[in-house]
Order: structure tokens, then sequence, then C-alpha cells
């Protein structure tokens, strides 16, 4: 079995057992990816807020299909399944067949047709049904209303907590979505925890307690890891700088059993997690690569409440982050641990709306168990904006908050504590700050420092996974272009790029299997006919790939592919900007079944075996099998999928992963959890 990240915002593509279900989620992610074609005509496009854009160039750069009709002197533009209708020299657009004016009327010049980018963004609200106002920021807020609307419509997601600041202007929006009652209801924020855990160690550094290139064993003895099984890492070299910028070489995610309970916090978690991990093995050599791992931000939680002076580190670190962080700042809603008197207000959860959930409560709390609301990261966000300062508490240095924010990667993954993402619609953009994932709970909050802008998402649902960095990351570019800032849009597309005949030989040397995340996705790319030809198995997807003079695969579908040579590997890459991996090649003798599996994995499922009624089992069950292709796969059932539905992912025949016998049983352990074989 593959590693499963909870705790990151990757989205997890379900295998669903009925076609109809299938066929019905396959529609619904069609019409969100037709929202976020809008969004990335609407900022992928953005270069200058006061510049006339090329109408062509923006639509087709966003997939959308222009043509010029001759007879009437009309432009026709087709994109996220709808149509839009321009007349040069006129202000009246119609889109959908509804009129729509614009401020300015569309120009043409020397043939080319050319719409002010006030309307271009107006228009793009438009196709999600939203017209901004004049405001300060009314596009952004817009953006905002209009994703979450749409998300919740599509999605079937609940409800949304929504918050937008500029600390330059005093400009703050707040608003939540749903059912939940106002921007004062509490949301579960998964791994942003991260950054304000490194808020603390950051402190810890300023008062001479802590310093970040010093092994962590100089102040906490009894941590330690065993070496990788090649004999790779030295645990005694690890810093707190290392586990900050996830560079440590640890072993990224056995949280071990207990670490989600219901009924209430499991403080023992804590109190006995170094103990437990002793046992566990460095993956890698410590300080040489980026690897996103969960447990180094329990050791750094620790670490704090150690240095801090608590015995109990569970107690101790929330109650060290309350006095440190949260309570100087007047927070009274955000915390790491739900307590009696915040529980009324933390959102219920939900797998998607109409199918409400027992809560969980998450105890590894500096790595994703932080809660707050709107309202109050507004004021966490401004303190970061206002370098490090918040209503004249010096939070952080400004020194601090600089070098959270300086890469420490080498590769632009990672700060201390703050990650850097692309933004989803493709414009280009950097966004600096966190996202978060845990189960029925995401949110993202992206800070552009140059310009004082905050932009923080939050929702509660299995069914949003991904949705919030979408929303969060549209709406900050928004605002961005707003105040006058620069986004240039990357796009590798030729608009002018037509199809091209390529050798059968250089196409066939780009055929085989592709697989992302640890096999969660699979797809094949084969020659049939001469032709390239996309297959999704999970999907039922086949899509024709037709090369271009510029390099790319079109599809019938709009969304441009392409086939890139990186080292040894080919990387199977979508968007105009290719910032999204779709797969990597792969060997696929790795998933081939050998006789042990056959043997003694395939056709049997396994039960985790629960210690305690209290510990929630994320995967209670998982069987083996070999699928059409002749591939390893293992489906698992999961808490948060809607019932019918189960994950399935390849198996790698190279997996540390071994079938051991013991007192009259078969079984494995995985994440710190023993699957007995029935």
């Amino acid at each position: 079995m593959q590693e499963l990240d909870y705790t990151s915002s990757t989205a997890i593509k379900p295998v669903y057992r009925h076609k109809q279900r299938r066929d019905t989620m396959q529609k619904i992610a069609k019409k969100i990816t037709a929202v976020m074609l809008a969004v990335a005509m609407m900022i992928g496009s953005t270069a200058s807020v006061m510049a006339a854009e090329p109408i062509r160039e923006a639509f087709e750069a966003a997939g959308g299909v222009v043509t010029w009709e001759h007879s009437d002197q009309l432009i026709i533009i087709e994109i996220a399944e709808s149509v839009i209708v321009l007349a040069p020299g006129s202000n009246i657009a119609q889109v959908n067949g509804v009129t729509f004016e614009l401020s300015n009327p569309v120009t043409l010049e020397n043939g080319v047709s050319f719409m002010e980018m006030e309307d271009l963004m107006a228009l793009s609200l438009a196709l999600m049904g939203v017209v901004p106002t004049t405001d300060e920021h009314g596009m952004a807020v817009a953006t905002a209303n209009a994703l979450a609307a749409q998300f919740m419509e599509l999605a079937s997601v609940p409800d949304f907590s929504l918050a937008i600041v500029n600390v330059n202007t005093g400009f703050i929006w707040t608003d939540t979505m749903g059912a939940a009652t106002d921007a004062d209801t509490i949301f579960h924020l998964g791994s942003i925890a991260k950054t304000f855990t490194a808020v603390a160690v950051m402190q810890l550094v300023e008062q001479g307690l802590l310093d970040l290139d010093t092994p962590i064993v100089r102040y906490l003895p009894e941590f330690s890891v065993l070496p990788s099984a090649s004999g790779e890492g030295n645990y005694r070299n690890i810093t707190a700088r290392m586990l900050l910028s996830h560079t440590s070489g640890i072993y990224t995610n056995d949280m071990g059993s207990g670490f989600v309970t219901y009924g209430g916090h499991n403080e023992n978690y804590m109190n006995n997690f170094l103990a437990r991990f002793a046992s566990t093995r460095m993956v890698r050599q410590e300080g040489t690569a980026f690897e996103y791992a969960n447990t180094g931000f329990v050791i750094l939680g620790i670490l704090v409440a150690h240095i801090a002076g608590h015995d109990n580190y569970f107690q101790g670190f929330n109650q060290h982050m309350l006095e440190n962080v949260f309570e100087p700042m007047g927070l009274t809603r955000t915390s790491y641990v739900v307590t009696p008197e915040l529980s009324p207000y933390v959102a219920p959860v939900y797998t998607m709306a109409g199918m409400p959930q027992q809560f969980q409560y998450w105890n590894p709390l500096p790595t994703g168990t932080m809660f707050s609301t709107a309202n109050e990261m507004v004021s966490l966000m401004s303190m970061f904006l206002n370098n490090g300062s918040y209503n004249g508490n010096q939070i952080l240095t400004p020194q601090s908050v600089n070098a959270m924010f300086t890469d420490q990667t080498g590769a632009g993954h990672y700060g201390l504590g703050i990650a850097f993402m692309q933004d989803p619609s493709g414009s280009g953009y950097v966004m600096e700050g966190h996202n978060g994932g845990m189960i029925y709970n995401f949110a993202a909050m992206f800070l552009d420092r140059q310009h004082g802008i905050g932009v923080f998402s939050a929702s509660n649902s299995t069914s949003s996974s991904g949705l919030n960095e979408a929303l969060a990351g549209s709406v900050i570019a928004t605002a961005v272009t707003e105040v006058g800032g620069e986004i240039t849009p990357i796009s590798h597309l030729d608009p002018a790029a037509t199809p091209v005949e390529r050798p059968v030989e250089e196409l066939e040397a780009l055929t085989g299997l592709y697989v992302i995340a640890g096999g969660m996705t699979h797809l094949f790319v084969e020659l049939v006919d001469g032709q390239l030809s996309l297959r999704i198995p999970a999907q039922g997807l086949e899509l024709a790939l037709i090369p271009m003079s510029d390099g790319h695969f079109a599809t019938e579908i709009g969304v441009p592919f392409w086939l890139i040579q990186d080292g040894d590997d080919i990387l199977f890459v979508q968007g105009a900007n290719r910032n999204t991996v779709a797969g990597a090649r792969v060997d696929p003798a790795r998933f081939m079944p050998d006789e042990d599996f056959m043997e003694n994995w395939y056709g049997y499922t396994f039960i985790a075996f629960q210690e305690d009624e209290s510990y929630v089992m994320f995967i209670p069950s998982t069987v083996f099998g070999v699928n059409e292709d002749g591939l390893a796969f293992s489906t698992s059932v999961i808490i948060n999928m809607p019932p019918g539905m189960a994950l399935t992912i390849l198996e790698p025949m190279d997996t540390d992963i071994v079938l051991q016998y013991e007192d009259g049983e078969y079984f494995f352990v995985y994440w710190g959890i023993r699957f007995v074989r029935q």
C-alpha cells in the first residue's frame, strides 16, 4: 500500500464501483473545469489592469474557441460551456443569450479586436453569473462569491468561510456561505497549523532559546530515529531548520494509531510520539532533499513544549500557542485543541452536502490541528503582512518573518513553515502561505506581502478537496491586479500552432504507463493505428493526442498536454503553463504481480486492527487484486467516501511493506496500524 498524506491538499481520485455514479461525478468535474477555465481567462491574461487585451489571445489561452462571423461582423467565443457574442465598436455583449453591458466598446485595429482589461475580467465573472461592484476589491469579492457558489453547487460543498484583507488600505471583507452561521464560525484548517507552529519556533529563536542550525537532540535528548535500510541518515544531525523546511530525511507520514479519535482528544498521542517514532527509519540522508513530512512538525511542536518547560507535550504545546501567539493578538476562537467552550462554534463536517459525519478529534496538534474563524484569520494574515506586528504587539521580528518566507529548499518549494505554490488557474502567479486538508476539512491561506493582501478560504466536506486552493489562488491574483500589481501569464502555447505529423518512432518512444501520487492515478499513452492516444482506466476515458507545431498535444476536450523529457524520465504535463504534472512514466514491471503477491496477497482482504474503539480507522479494510492490464492493485474502503466508493491504487512490488506471521495471523503494518489477513 502507498502512503496517503491526509494533511496535504492532493486530491485523491476514487474509482467508482457503479458506472452511473462515476458518470455523474465526471459531469460535475467537467462543470468545475469549465468554471476554472473562466477564472483562468480572467486571471491568466491580466498582465496589466490598464492595458487592452487582444480578444482572441485572451480567450484561446484559456481553452476557448474564437471565430469571426463575416456576414454579421460578430466575434463568436465558445468557452466554459458558454457562448459569448461581441461586436467591434459596440459595448454590448451577449453571454448565453443574455445582454451584458461593457464599460468600453470593443475596438478593432489592423484586423485584431481588443477589449479593455476591466471588461475582460467582468465578462469572465459574468460567465459564472456574477456582476462585480465598483467598491474596493469588488472584483476579488465577486470572484470569491462566484467560485464559492459554483463549487457549493457543483461539488456539493455545504459551507465556505472566506476572508480578504489589504493592510495597505485597511480593506477587510469576510463572509460565510452555507449553513455556517457567520464569520465567527470555527473551521478546522489542517496543515495551516504548520505555519503558526513555525511562528512559535521562530519566537524561541528570537529569545535565544533555540538555534535553527543546532541539532535538536541538544534540546530534546529523547529524540531518535533509525537510519534508512541502506544505512543513510543520522538523526543526531537533524536541525530545526531541516524540520521546518521538510528536508530532515525522516519518514514522512508514519503517524501511528490513535492520531485521530472520536469523542475527544487523545493526549497520549503526542506524549508517546517520540518513543513510538524511534522505531521508524529515515528515508534518506538529512538535509539533502525536500519531502513533505507531517511527522517533522509534530516533533517541532514537542520541541516547543519541551523548551517552554512543559512535561505534558499535548497540553503544553496548545497552552504555549495560546499564551505566546493567539492571546497577545486578542484571538479567542483560534486554538489547536477543541475545548468544550469552543465546541459549539465549530462547523460540522460532511462527506458532501446532506451527508453529515461524526466529528473527529485530531491529535498531532502542531502539524495539522489548528482551528480558527474567517475574522480571526484576518488578524493572523495581517500580522504577517505587517512584518510580524499586530495592533502594536510585535509577535515576530521582521527578520523572522523574512526568514520564514525565504526558500530553504533551493527549488522554490518551501521556506520555514511557508509553502510556495502556483495559482491553479494557470496565471503563473506564485502564492505564499499554506493550505491544509484533513479528511472532511480543507483550507488555504495565501499572502502577497508586496501588496499587503491576504486571502483565506475554508470548507467542511470531503467533496471540497482542492477547491480552496483554486478559490483563494484566483481571488488573491485578482486582488493583486486590482491594485496595479502585475501578473505575467505563463503560456507555452503558440496561438498559431497547427496539427503536424510526427514520425511514428517518435510517438512510440512516448508510450507507456504513467502514474502519479504513488499510483493513486494511472494512465496509458498508447499508439493506435499510428496515432497517439491517452487512456485513463479509472475514468473510462480515451482521448486522441494530436501533435501540434509548438510541441504540445491537443485534445477534443480543449485541455493541452505535454510529454516532456526530464532526465531519464518522461513527464505527462497538462495546462498551457505546464504547471500540473499528470503523471511520470514508470516501468510496468514494477507493478506486475510476482509469485509472492499471487500466493500471499492476491484475493485476500486485510482488516485494520483497532486498538481502541475511540480510534478512527481511515482504512478499515483493503483487498488486493490484478486489473485488466495485468497490474497489481489494492482497493481500500476509506471512511470519508460515500457508500459504493473505494480507492484503488497500483501496488509496486518493490515496496517496504512485507507480510508477517505471528500468533497464527498473517498481517502487515502500515502507518503504525496492523492489518490482519482474513
